[in-house]
């Protein structure tokens, strides 16, 4: 099953430290207010110079930056760890930690229950390979083509392709040399 969602498809709202657009959410029917996801995928803008990010425990949170910069300190129990994000780079982290921001930006979100197992991935282009039982979520930052069997489908930044059953070699193609999307692909864990 293929999807393509555009901006009008998204659900956007605000969040203490700015506004937050839902990409895309499993299973369809589920809510993130409720916490009866096991993903979901967003952007998000932090306008403020300071803030808090909101406890979701029992899940996984893998940030990336689209623009800006941004310091994040995470209060675990070893104590606290810094990490200092420019575009495009990623940090993982759980969810229940008290997480605190320092900067402005937009940023990309994967959200993962403790029962399913995934990646977000910048990349510019080329060959993906897409096992069966997983699912793929493709979200342009430039413009693209993404081939797939005997299709192309054609996506416009802040539009999102999602791929589900489907087994094969995909192909990604950008103009840019910059990074043209935010590949992510998730599954349940297995045993």
């Amino acid at each position: 099953m293929i999807q393509l969602l555009t901006p009008k498809d998204y659900s956007i709202r605000a969040w203490s430290g700015g506004e937050t657009t839902e990409l895309f959410i499993f299973p369809t029917d589920a809510s993130y207010t409720e916490r009866t996801f096991q993903v979901r995928i967003s952007t998000a803008t932090v306008t403020v110079s300071a803030s808090t990010f909101t406890s979701l425990p029992g899940f996984l949170r893998v940030i990336s930056l689209l623009e800006g910069e941004l310091s994040l300190t995470h209060y675990e129990n070893s104590g606290k760890r810094h990490v200092q994000l420019t575009p495009f780079q990623l940090d993982t982290f759980s969810g229940e930690i008290v997480t605190t921001s320092q900067g402005t930006c937009r940023d990309f979100n994967l959200m993962l229950s403790g029962d399913m197992t995934g990646s977000l991935t910048p990349f510019t282009r080329g060959q993906v390979d897409c096992q069966n039982m997983e699912q793929w979520v493709i979200y342009a930052i430039q413009p693209l083509q993404v081939h797939l069997a005997d299709s192309v489908y054609t996506l416009n930044p802040k539009e999102t392709l999602v791929i589900s059953e489907f087994t094969g070699t995909l192909m990604i193609e950008n103009a840019s040399p910059n990074i043209g999307a935010m590949l992510c692909h998730f599954a349940p864990k297995r045993g």
